[in-house]
């Protein structure tokens, strides 16, 4: 006479056989899955000033700042293929800010720091496009102040009257006890050897920053 196994036996067996299974099949799920990853809730990058964007070596200091192309002498900003008005209250600066560009007109406001400058980029690495120059740029300009984080809020293509197309990189650059705000764009103005750029710092809230400002409306290719 065959014994009967108890009624609980057979969904105990079928129970353990699943535990068993799962436990054998989740290490290669999770191997093919990847980790898990968190998201970035306010899509801010962080840019390291030691190592921003890791550019190559010497990649801020391939231009040519002092050589000058010929521009109209009409009071404005020229460079690059780039032009806009004069901000109040500026005067030219030092054009060896912008180390990385040639053809650059440059003018700064002495008492709040703030400071806005067109040049050109030669078409070369790493400098071949629009988005990436705007990057390398970026990058440069973080490094340029000694123990600074350059915060980028925004980064995109932008419209720019003349111009191809243009990409832009706007954020914040974190000082000891201060702060100082950004935009840089690079436009492709058809020159088939080098791109415009253009750069600019501000304290926020000064005088010089509203000035920046509504002298940066007039920007364009001229």
């Amino acid at each position: 006479m065959t014994k009967r196994r108890p009624g609980w036996l057979v969904p105990v067996i079928v129970l353990g056989a699943l535990l068993v299974g799962g436990l054998l099949v989740a290490p290669f799920l999770w191997l093919f899955a990847g980790p898990a990853t968190t998201p970035n809730p306010d899509r801010t990058t962080h840019v390291p000033a030691e190592e921003p964007l890791r550019i190559p070596a010497g990649a801020c200091e391939v231009g040519e700042p002092h050589f000058r192309g010929s521009g109209p002498a009409d009071g404005e900003l020229h460079g690059g293929g780039l032009a806009m008005p004069l901000p109040a209250g500026f005067a030219f600066g030092d054009p060896a800010r912008m180390a990385y560009a040639f053809d650059v007109a440059l003018v700064d406001s002495p008492e709040d720091e703030s400071w806005a400058g067109v040049g050109a980029l030669r078409i070369e690495e790493p400098y071949h496009t629009p988005e990436q120059a705007s990057s390398t740029v970026t990058a440069c300009l973080a490094r340029a102040y000694a123990d600074t984080r350059a915060e980028i809020t925004d980064s995109a293509f932008v419209q720019l009257p003349g111009v191809s197309r243009a990409h832009e990189r706007t954020g914040r650059l974190t000082l000891e006890g201060s702060a100082r705000e950004f935009r840089v764009l690079v436009a492709d103005t058809y020159s088939p050897e080098s791109l415009a750029v253009y750069v600019r710092v501000w304290t926020p809230g000064s005088a010089g920053a509203a000035a920046l400002a509504d002298a940066e409306r007039d920007l364009a290719k001229r």
